[in-house]
């Protein structure tokens, strides 16, 4: 599947966010963005900085998920399964699972 997907979602906590998905092989290549506390939530602005850390392939903001036994045609489903429980996590557990903390925020920790 060439096309990117993408979820937009609000955690636990109120902050919304956006998940960009890219099926390869067995593996699901996932990027993220949050938006700030202080930030007013853009769709496409979050879209474009998910897609953003998904192609760069950087450590930050992106996380590979093993899929195995995806039947043709079912990839978006699988994608909206994944990308959908983070809907059920607060902000905190968000950010550390794709690594989204600031500099300042991991020295201070």
């Amino acid at each position: 599947m060439e096309k990117t997907l993408f979820f937009h979602g609000v955690t636990t906590d109120n902050r919304r966010f956006t998940i960009a998905g890219k099926i390869e092989k067995n593996s699901l290549l996932l990027g993220a963005a949050i938006c700030s506390v202080q930030d007013a939530f853009i769709k496409r602005k979050g879209r474009l900085k998910a897609e953003a850390r998904l192609k760069l392939g950087k450590s930050v903001g992106k996380q590979v998920v093993e899929l195995f036994e995806i039947k043709r045609g079912k990839e978006i489903a699988s994608f909206i399964g994944i990308a959908s429980q983070f809907n059920s996590k607060s902000s905190y557990a968000f950010q550390k699972y794709f690594s989204l903390w600031k500099k300042e925020e991991k020295n201070s920790k």
